[in-house]
């Protein structure tokens, strides 16, 4: 017999049996063999009966967690349910357990996007997605006179834009305009007492261009240009991060020179494993700022 027939003929013995033409002696013998007279999809049906009649009594919009807890079913198990019976207008579609409108609310009363996204334990662009409307329709907060008078003050110090909208939570943009009225030039973001300190510290040979950066309050990107414009010898090595092979205790210039040392120079591995912190080629590594990390 082959498959076909099979499920043919236990289809057929289960209707004549719901028919009620089965007689005793029949039922007997194929309960003896084991036969199925219910069948997985009726089981199946009588399980989901007292959620769909809870939803049919009941009619409102529910999140599947809810249900699901009410029930003891997975929620997506609940949603599969409730899909199949052609009900899904009244499951609410959220993400996770995340409560959209007490979100909201936080986000309108002040909080930013990554402090909801660890309050709430979602990802960042999901809570940037969810506070978009309000960020769409809402008004930047005007800026004080206190504030005014710290952007000037850091500007006098010699702080760009950048660093300065940083310190003081603004952008960019809104500390640009301040200045302008003001009185001040911005047309250049980098103040030029920034620029020549750059200069001197570029000659100096000493510090990466990331750590001057990071000193100045300025860009990488900023630092490379300055040091263009005074015909300082373009190096990736002044922006790269020196390597440490733990076990060894040796330090390469960077992640390309380590992986020379090791003949595998297209790999990428040592600086891959520089950010796991699993072990390449038998080695641990990790970055190192100066030689006192060794």
């Amino acid at each position: 017999m082959t498959e076909v027939d099979k499920n043919s003929t236990i289809c057929y013995l289960r209707d004549v049996y719901r028919a009620g033409r089965l007689n005793t002696e029949q039922i007997h013998r194929l309960e003896e063999i084991g036969f199925d007279f219910d069948g997985q999809l009726n089981r199946a049906r009588e399980r989901n009966k007292p959620l769909l009649d809870f939803l049919v009594e009941n009619p409102r919009v529910y999140t599947r967690y809810e249900l699901a807890e009410r029930f003891g079913i997975d929620a997506k198990k609940c949603y599969e349910i409730v899909r199949r019976a052609g009900m899904t207008a009244l499951i609410r579609p959220v993400r996770e357990k995340i409560d959209i409108e007490n979100l909201i609310a936080d986000y309108e009363a002040g909080m930013s996007i990554d402090e909801l996204a660890c309050k709430y334990d979602a990802a960042y662009a999901y809570v940037r997605r969810l506070t978009s409307s309000c960020r769409r329709y809402s008004k930047a907060k005007p800026i004080s006179d206190e504030e005014k008078k710290e952007i000037i003050r850091l500007r006098n110090n010699g702080m760009t834009i950048t660093a300065i909208a940083k310190s003081v939570g603004r952008s960019g943009t809104a500390v640009g305009k301040v200045l302008r009225q003001n009185g001040f030039e911005t047309d250049l973001r980098i103040p030029k007492q920034v620029i020549a300190q750059a200069e001197t510290l570029i000659r100096d040979g000493d510090k990466s261009y990331r750590e001057i950066a990071a000193l100045l309050g300025m860009s990488t990107s900023n630092v490379s240009r300055v040091a263009k414009s005074i015909g300082a010898e373009s190096n990736y090595k002044h922006n790269a991060k020196r390597v440490l092979c733990v076990e060894s205790g040796e330090v390469f210039t960077s992640a390309a020179e380590a992986q020379l040392h090791l003949s595998a120079p297209n790999s990428g591995g040592v600086s891959a494993a520089c950010k796991s912190g699993k072990k390449y080629k038998g080695c641990h590594w990790k970055y190192v700022d100066d030689e006192d990390d060794r």
